[in-house]
């Protein structure tokens, strides 16, 4: 079986199943959790829509992915995150991914825009992670997010 059908089931799987933590902030489910579009010659691009990660207090994050895939799985996803909190977050260090088996770093996170949203800012940044890790992201749902600024972490959840 190819890693894309692996993957693809996987996403799907967590994505759509009762019991999972992760859900797209709206609460669908099936295919209103992702979106696929065809780009020609370099395939299919996916989109999967925001999930919402909170924090001890009121801030929380949005993160969504987006990939594209054509005959295998050799390139890397786009994870965009829209950080809302009471604190400007104008650059941060490091953004980690982790659940009980695995964990990614990109320290190469790129900030997009800031902006104030019903009170709390808006900084949203785009970080790179390739397909196979993502993968590996996808086998648990207790997903957990750290963000590094100026060595001061923000951790948020997924919601349970």
């Amino acid at each position: 079986m190819n890693k894309f059908i692996l993957l693809f089931l996987g996403i799907t799987l967590v994505c759509s199943s009762a019991c999972v933590s992760l859900k797209p902030g709206a609460g669908s489910s099936g295919k209103k959790l992702y979106e696929t579009f065809y780009v020609g010659s370099d395939g299919t691009q996916y989109f999967i829509k925001p999930i919402r990660f909170n924090s001890t207090g009121e801030d929380y994050l949005d993160l969504d992915i987006t990939f594209r895939y054509r005959d295998e799985v050799v390139d890397t996803a786009r994870l965009n995150v829209s950080i809302y909190s009471t604190e400007l977050f104008k650059e941060i260090n490091s953004l980690t991914i982790r659940q009980k088996s695995f964990s990614a770093t990109d320290e190469a996170v790129e900030l997009m825009f800031v902006e104030r949203d019903k009170g709390l800012y808006n900084c949203r940044y785009t970080a790179m992670l390739p397909l196979t890790e993502l993968t590996e992201l996808f086998a648990q749902s207790d997903w957990e997010i750290e963000i590094q600024k100026a060595g001061t972490p923000l951790l948020l959840q997924a919601p349970t």
